[in-house]
């Protein structure tokens, strides 16, 4: 963990506020907007991957429970700072400790565009809710991801821990990193 935070500082040096990134087990997120500062909602994990501005205003985050067959993986960012690609640097971490734990990534979908970033970035074997499992041995297409998603919701999404899926998670790790954008101050 202090590799990633240490990249992300490094990375968000020319902003107005650096990024790091903390594992933590008890969490409450706080989005700050301005001078002002509220809760956000919470999930509850077992331990959670953060990323937070130095200033102790959160950014993103995943949380991780690890079962004994399975690492299940949930995330939000706040509001104010949505498409930045905070939380695809931290699917990627999360693919790379499933990888290092040896057991897959499971991802009950809440949202359609979960069930796209997955689908498009890594190998991954998709159970619908009626039960029919597909095996993708290759990221999808935007396009191909696009129409999987339509059948996404309630299905669940297990990321394998491959070499392949180590590699496309350090790939997207560091496209990630260096297109970081900047967080609000």
């Amino acid at each position: 963990m202090r590799v990633l935070s240490k990249v992300l500082r490094a990375f968000s040096a020319h902003c107005e506020v650096s990024i790091l990134a903390t594992k933590t087990s008890a969490y409450g997120m706080t989005e700050c907007v301005g001078s002002k500062r509220s809760e956000a909602l919470q999930l509850l994990n077992d331990e959670y991957v953060v990323m937070r501005t130095t200033e102790g205003c959160d950014l993103s985050l995943i949380g991780l429970s690890c079962g004994e067959d399975t690492i299940e993986i949930t995330s939000n960012t706040v509001d104010s700072q949505q498409k930045k690609g905070y939380n695809s640097l931290l699917r990627a971490a999360a693919v790379m400790i499933a990888y290092v734990e040896k057991k897959p990534l499971r991802s009950e979908i809440a949202n359609a565009w979960s069930a796209y970033a997955l689908l498009k970035s890594f190998q991954v074997t998709f159970i619908r809710p009626d039960g029919n499992k597909i095996v993708y041995s290759a990221p999808l297409t935007k396009e191909e991801a696009m129409e999987a998603k339509r059948d996404s919701n309630k299905g669940k999404i297990f990321v394998r821990p491959t070499i392949v899926n180590l590699d496309l998670a350090i790939q997207l790790f560091t496209r990630g990193v260096r297109a970081l954008k900047c967080a609000r101050a």
